[in-house]
């Protein structure tokens, strides 16, 4: 395996080193949408975080040059720990909820972009990437986040590990493709047992500008010269299915919902899903703008897209913008909120509720070591009819989720006669969390989140009986719902 070194890094001033080791900080905000960045472990430098008011939060060496809207607390969070960067001259905070914590990631270990990351057993791991858009060098190492740091887990037998595709299937993760000599490979990696094997390729001659999924039985390769590949797990075999009727760009992404993979990047802004069942591709209502090589997450029944560029290079048109897509109303919306810096093909993952940016390079084509939280909303107020605010109600409420049974998805309401620390889970008939729907300080009034039958990891979880238990101060109350597929 290539050797994976990092840079020396000077120390700050002994003054400023220990204010910055004592000092744990909360930053509190209204947004329902928030997000925080580190670096190796610390706040990265040199971002400029904005709120939806246009309100800049700056914190240097510790004291807080707010122009107003922020509030900074050092009696509740963690003291901050890690590496300290040479170049931090100022520390400009992330926002996130009140009450939460650090984001669990911390940052890399080193610069990595156009890498591939997929959850597993509640666990991060990265796949390969490489040390520069041009790929200088290709990275075939594993990493794993063990909950504290980013540890060395495996290595992969070859090279080909820029633009690498990822699918998780079971205790297995499907590595596809990769440059420069990775066009229509397949390795299946074993999760449990940390060992690859090479299954039968295909035939396709793209190295790096595609992307893949799992559904069902088999494994999906989609590429941008618009060829669709299916793998069939059972017997090793590959078809070629109906060709997507536009081209794309380099960085195409994709999210799977209610068996449908969703796509971007394709050229003039065309969103398409595509149905196995049936090899038929639908187009969708077009993004905001021409959009490839962004970290792109379902949750809760949106899928969010943040940064990229407008081609999937980078250059003069990458992008710090997030945006979403409700797949219900098939319709895009902008975020207030962007990212902490414009870049591109970055690895994501959704863990525990959150969307997770990792790595990824810059204007340049330089990586980064950044990893990203954005805490996306999971709760959505309810308003009269009249459109005045919605009414405070006189005690602590569960209602029955509606529609239930339901298939895809089902509105669960609740309200609160004060403002609380609410937590809403919903566990499978084993008592085992299948996913976290809301955790943290909520204001008084009515309240409704929507599943979408998926768990943490935003995979579609089977047919049967879950049960959601929501505690919110001293209230605690359980029902049952019913997912038909």
């Amino acid at each position: 395996m290539r050797p994976i070194s990092k840079k020396n890094r000077k120390g700050l001033p002994l003054p400023l080193l220990l204010l910055l080791l004592a000092l744990p900080l909360t930053l509190a905000a209204q947004n329902q949408i928030s997000r925080s960045v580190i670096s190796n472990g610390m706040f990265q430098s040199g971002v400029t975080v904005a709120k939806q008011s246009g309100a800049i939060g700056k914190l240097t060496a510790g004291r807080n040059n707010s122009d107003s809207r922020f509030t900074l607390r050092s009696t509740i969070g963690q003291p901050i720990l890690g590496d300290i960067r040479s170049d931090i001259a100022n520390i400009y905070a992330g926002f996130w909820p009140e009450n939460s914590v650090f984001p669990e990631l911390r940052g890399l270990p080193l610069a990595i972009g156009a890498a591939t990351a997929e959850v597993w057993n509640n666990e991060v791991y990265l796949f390969g990437g490489s040390d520069h858009w041009w790929g200088n060098t290709t990275y075939n190492s594993i990493y794993r986040f063990d909950g504290a740091q980013w540890v060395l887990h495996d290595s992969i037998p070859d090279s080909d590990n820029w633009g690498m595709e990822s699918a998780v299937d079971g205790d297995k993760v499907f590595l596809l493709n990769g440059w420069p000599r990775g066009a229509g490979t397949l390795r299946e990696y074993d999760m449990t047992a940390k060992t690859l094997t090479y299954l039968p390729g295909n035939s396709t001659g793209v190295h790096w500008r595609s992307t893949a999924e799992v559904v069902g039985d088999y494994l999906y390769l989609f590429t941008a010269a618009s060829n669709v590949y299916q793998y069939d797990k059972a017997d090793s075999t590959w078809e070629l299915k109906t060709n997507n009727p536009t081209n794309g760009n380099a960085g195409l992404r994709s999210v799977v919902y209610n068996g449908e993979v969703f796509i971007t990047g394709f050229f003039d802004s065309t969103f398409y899903k595509y149905n196995p069942e049936n090899d038929v591709w639908i187009q969708l209502a077009d993004m905001p703008y021409p959009l490839a090589g962004c970290a792109m997450q379902l949750y809760n029944g949106r899928i969010y897209c943040a940064g990229g560029s407008e081609d999937g290079f980078p250059g003069p048109v990458v992008y710090d913008n997030i945006i979403s897509y409700d797949i219900a109303s098939n319709t895009w919306h902008t975020e207030d909120l962007k990212l902490s810096d414009k870049r591109l093909w970055m690895s994501s993952v959704v863990l525990g509720g959150d969307f997770y940016s990792i790595g990824g390079f810059d204007e340049t084509g330089t990586p980064v070591d950044i990893v990203e939280k954005i805490s996306l909303p999971t709760l959505v107020s309810i308003d009269e009819d009249d459109g005045s605010r919605n009414t405070v109600p006189k005690q602590f409420t569960l209602d029955q989720n509606y529609p239930n049974p339901f298939n895809p998805s089902t509105t669960i309401r609740f309200g609160l006669p004060v403002a609380a620390d609410v937590h809403l889970a919903i566990y499978n008939v084993l008592g085992q969390r299948v996913r976290l729907a809301v955790s943290g300080r909520r204001v008084a009034g009515e309240h409704s989140y929507i599943w979408d039958g998926t768990n943490d990891q935003g995979v579609a979880v089977g047919s049967g009986i879950y049960f959601y238990r929501l505690s919110a101060g001293n209230f605690v109350s359980t029902r049952k719902l019913i997912l038909t597929r």
